[in-house]
């Protein structure tokens, strides 16, 4: 009830404050406070060639630029809200990247000094874009934590800001990494105060979520999985999402049929309710992994020499909102030797329940198959 209550001041506050005229003021380097920087990292080139080899073009070419980033270290800021913003003065909102630049000024919780709950020690802010979503936490926010321990050392006394509703996930993935969450720090959509604010900006160099630079995955990959131990072989897999709130496939069963057809051991899954450890297991001793595009093909990063093919709702173009992701997951399955492709329904809508035309996807599961092998 509490923290309910705290939630309506605060958006109160923030729509009084933005029809008012009361505009946050938004800076890109810290008032005070000390950072310590971290070396610049060559350009990434991912080149994709199995779905080259499908499509034939040059976009499965790209080299990404690392930005330079620094560890800034702020005593006394604020946090608020369920995105972590930070706040380095009552009005003063620090965005020191261009992640979060789409969140309207009458969106921005900003803080009350008054309710603000306060909290001791090193805080890690774990918040940012998208940090409900798994897909946001392994590709962005993890790889933040991992640099901050790699420029602070393993030892160094952090505590970890969790995010409101998403806490328990995100302890299993932080445990998986090491982390200690005896005295881990659950967020609010109120205000915390922080003593010591360890804030590492958004490792993307744009307003899209772009993978850092894929040593820090590798290094990922290896702390995860030394902590997963029970490895079975789980051959091939339909990632089911019967169970997902939205982006349902409707013709799911038939094209899980199809598949069948091609991998005739092939059995479908749904991750709802997996314990974590269980699912990395899974993808790391899949040989075959096909379903349509969710949060689930992160875990490509775990796979080895597997074939890891994403369905996705609508065209083959920069504005079809889900090419960034679907690219993301299969630049993760590259990192260890997986053939990766992304196969378009062509039609539909993007947002809502969609279907995968039937003679579409047979034709390029034929093309798949022709190119890549991975018969059943």
């Amino acid at each position: 009830m509490k923290e309910r209550i705290s939630r309506l001041l605060h958006d109160m506050y923030a729509d009084v404050s933005s029809r008012f005229g009361r505009s946050v003021r938004v800076i890109h380097e810290p008032l005070s406070g000390s950072e310590i920087k971290i070396d610049r990292t060559q350009p990434t080139v991912w080149h994709n060639s199995s779905e080259h080899d499908i499509y034939g073009d040059t976009i499965c070419t790209t080299e990404v630029f690392h930005p330079h980033r620094s560890i800034l270290m702020l005593d006394n800021a604020f946090v608020t809200g369920s995105e972590a913003l930070v706040f380095v003065a009552p009005n003063t909102l620090l965005r020191p990247d261009k992640s979060q630049t789409m969140i309207s000024d009458r969106k921005i919780r900003r803080p009350i000094q008054v309710l603000a709950r306060k909290e001791a020690g090193n805080i890690f802010h774990m918040g940012g874009r998208g940090v409900g979503n798994r897909g946001h936490f392994l590709c962005e926010h993890l790889p933040r934590l991992l640099l901050a321990r790699k420029a602070l050392g393993f030892d160094f006394p952090l505590r970890m800001m969790l995010t409101p509703d998403h806490s328990d996930w995100q302890s299993e993935y932080l445990a998986l990494f090491g982390e200690s969450l005896l005295d881990s720090v659950k967020g609010t959509r109120g205000t915390i105060q922080c003593e010591h604010l360890v804030y590492l900006p958004n490792l993307s160099n744009s307003c899209t979520a772009d993978l850092a630079e894929p040593n820090l995955y590798k290094e990922l990959r290896k702390r995860i999985l030394s902590k997963c131990t029970n490895h079975q072989t789980s051959g091939e897999i339909f990632l089911s999402r019967k169970d997902a709130s939205s982006r349902r496939l409707l013709n799911e069963d038939a094209v899980y049929e199809l598949c069948k057809e091609r991998w005739p051991n092939l059995i479908r899954i749904c991750l709802t309710g997996m314990p974590l450890p269980k699912q990395i297991e899974m993808f790391a001793s899949a040989r075959v992994l096909i379903g349509a595009h969710g949060q689930a093909f992160h875990l490509g990063l775990f796979s080895t020499d597997a074939l890891i093919v994403q369905l996705v709702p609508g065209e083959r173009y920069p504005t079809n909102e889900y090419v960034q992701w679907a690219t993301n997951y299969e630049r993760l399955g590259l990192i260890n030797m997986n053939k990766c492709v992304s196969l378009y329904a062509g039609t539909g809508p993007t947002s809502t329940d969609w279907s995968f035309p039937l003679q579409a996807f047979r034709s390029q599961l034929n093309l798949i198959i022709e190119k890549l092998g991975f018969t059943g």
